[in-house]
């Protein structure tokens, strides 16, 4: 089975630094983050193999550029994945909440 590439947005990494901050920093929750971490680590592991696994994202406008989503706890990652370039790009990491079409 090939394996994909997963390639992190300076978005995406700038969200995960916030979630980061504000578990331990605001909430001061250090094994949620540790949990959170863990657990994308395992996703990252999953998307290697097997990225068109996840769900499109519910808007036609999204659909079209290719954008999956899938879940942690309360949040929401982004990503498009290529199967000519054998690539994964983590687009962003939001709240579940939040009105993230606008965002991506």
């Amino acid at each position: 089975m090939s394996k994909y590439e997963v390639l992190i947005t300076e978005q995406a990494r700038e969200d995960l630094r916030e979630l980061i901050e504000q578990f331990i920093n605001v909430r001061k929750n250090e094994s949620l983050t540790e949990r959170l971490l863990a657990d994308l680590n395992k996703v990252q592991d999953d998307l290697t193999l097997r990225p068109f696994s996840y769900a499109l994202v519910n808007d036609e406008k999204l659909v079209t550029a290719g954008i999956r989503k899938l879940w942690i706890e309360n949040y929401v990652f982004f990503f498009i994945a290529s199967e000519k370039e054998k690539t994964v790009s983590l687009m962003r990491i939001l709240l579940a909440q939040r009105s993230w079409a606008d965002l991506l």
